[in-house]
């Protein structure tokens, strides 16, 4: 069972390390503060904290417990939102932090719900915590997700003029509370220079890079930054030490970044050497805590990996055995039910495919990427009004989605409605400016609209994004048809073809101007 246990983990986390690896680190989102009234959340934000200040319990003295703080510093892109809710979930469940855990969020989805990640709200959370903990013996484990630079982590909401955060600022803080142990996580660019100043016996720190260098993965879209996904939803998955969490993330990481031919981020840990026995115990109190349910559960994540793996390279049959077995081992696992309709949907079994993301919907309400994912499937069936509904869905629950925008926009295109899908279109850009798949999409509206002129600048524009797009050249190549420019369409019909010799838009292309392949 032991040799089972580490073989499970080892090939889990290699591939949910690389399926997790995500795509953009460019957070090109901007928040339309117009929709929001900055006067008003300002005057909630004491309710807002008194009512998360008022959830959080204190414990038997004399024991080591956690206390769990997570701050998404950076309102505009909501990879951070979603890595602090990901995380503030599994410490609740897994380190027994339901009781003992709060959230400060910046993003324009949350300003009714969760209270700012402010300076200020920090401060005021850690002061109640210092009151609250047994300081002799608990531990402050404080979760710090931003953009940054060299001695600061950006702290900014759009409108609301937010003060920055510096290490010296957070070590005053912690200094005032009271509270003596504490396990803090820093996730950003240049988080190691937060480490000279908040190191120490008492005080474990652990940075997503060194201070020179950058971290990756904070585009708006995704779910998890490259370091949060390594350490957290990887590592400590099966972990139950933060030293040995650590130390797998960065492995992994270094061999991602190699792949991938990024800097080395050089993740950063130091301190802590006075907190090995309260750690220890905590450790202890964690693994006995495991029961089979987490074991099944961390074997459906294994074939949830796996399969996701498998759909990647297109085997969407092997993906789809893989996550079947997933679901059957936890048939409430929302997104393997999502992947597996992914699955359905490359094979062309679309209803298959919409039933397994209308049971991930189920399980989880909220879930955008399969209100998407649905979307597009009700798009492949013809089902514009249906797929136009999910999208809209999907941008309700989390109105910065670039990729919710540009597939709406497709099936207002397939609808003919160009003027919409343009507009659809622009806002995914103004979300994502560097969103290549979109200005492609649009061009190819503008083309369809008789606007041949603003989409050449479009395609040109996708095209110095992502220089090697068969589909790209393919919309170059009818725009510069339209314009009578029948050369440059023959080479740019050649161009898509030998990139992709299954496009046949392209091979009519060249039959319509009578030339060769």
């Amino acid at each position: 069972m032991r040799l089972m246990w580490i073989a499970l983990r080892r090939l889990g986390l290699a591939v949910a390390i690389i399926v997790g690896l995500g795509v953009g680190d460019v957070a090109g989102a901007q928040t339309r503060g117009a929709r929001i009234d900055v006067q008003a959340t300002n005057s909630r934000q004491a309710e807002l904290l008194e009512r998360a200040l008022a959830e959080l319990k204190p414990v038997e003295h004399g024991q080591a417990h956690l206390y769990f703080v997570g701050f998404a510093g950076y309102g505009p892109a909501a990879v951070f939102k979603r890595e602090v809710l990901a995380v503030r979930k599994m410490f609740d469940q897994r380190f027994g932090t339901k009781t003992r855990s709060i959230a400060l969020i910046n993003h324009e989805s949350t300003l009714t719900d969760i209270p700012l990640a402010s300076v200020g709200n920090l401060e005021r959370v850690l002061v109640r915590l210092g009151k609250l903990m047994d300081t002799d013996h608990s531990i402050l484990f404080l979760f710090l997700t931003s953009h940054g630079r060299k001695g600061v982590l950006t702290v900014e909401m759009p409108g609301f003029g937010l003060s920055q955060l510096t290490p010296g600022r957070l070590k005053e803080m912690l200094k005032r509370s009271g509270i003596k142990h504490s396990v803090i996580v820093v996730s950003a660019c240049h988080s190691g220079s937060f480490v000279p100043a908040l190191g120490g016996p008492t005080t474990l720190v652990i940075t997503a890079a060194h201070a020179d260098r950058t971290s990756f993965g904070c585009g708006d879209k995704n779910e998890w930054t490259v370091f949060g996904n390594a350490f957290f939803n990887v590592a400590l998955r099966w972990e139950t030490s933060f030293t040995r969490a650590f130390a797998q993330a960065k492995q992994h990481i270094s061999l991602l970044e190699a792949t991938a031919k990024l800097p080395a981020s050089l993740p950063q840990m130091a301190g802590g050497e006075a907190l090995a026995s309260r750690l220890q115990a905590i450790e202890l109190n964690t693994r006995d805590a495991e029961t089979k349910g987490a074991y099944d559960r961390a074997v459906a994540d294994f074939y949830i990996g796996r399969g996701a793996a498998y759909l990647s390279k297109g085997d969407n049959d092997r993906a789809i055995a893989d996550l079947t077995k997933a679901i059957e081992i936890d048939p409430k696992y929302a997104a393997a039910y999502n992947s597996r309709g992914k699955a359905y949907r490359d094979r062309k079994e679309y209803d298959r495919a919409i039933a397994d993301l209308t049971r991930a919907i189920e399980i989880d309400p909220k879930y955008t990427i399969a209100y998407n994912n649905r979307g597009s499937a009700y798009r492949d069936k013809k089902d514009y009004d249906q797929a136009i509904a999910d999208h809209t869905r999907a941008i309700e629950i989390d109105p910065k989605y670039a990729a919710a925008y540009n597939n709406r926009g497709n099936a207002y295109r397939d609808k003919k409605d160009y003027d919409q899908a343009i507009a659809d279109y622009t806002t995914a850009i103004e979300i994502d400016p560097k969103y290549a798949a979109a200005y492609n999409s649009r061009a190819w509206a503008y083309f369809k609209a008789g606007k041949s002129a603003e989409g050449l600048t479009d395609v040109e524009r996708s095209l110095e994004l992502r220089s090697n797009d068969a589909a790209t050249f393919d919309t170059r190549a009818h725009i510069l048809e339209a314009l009578g420019r029948r050369e440059e369409a023959i080479a740019d019909f050649r161009r898509a073809l030998s990139r992709d010799p299954n496009l046949n838009a392209s091979a009519e292309g060249l039959k319509r101007l009578d030339a060769t392949p």
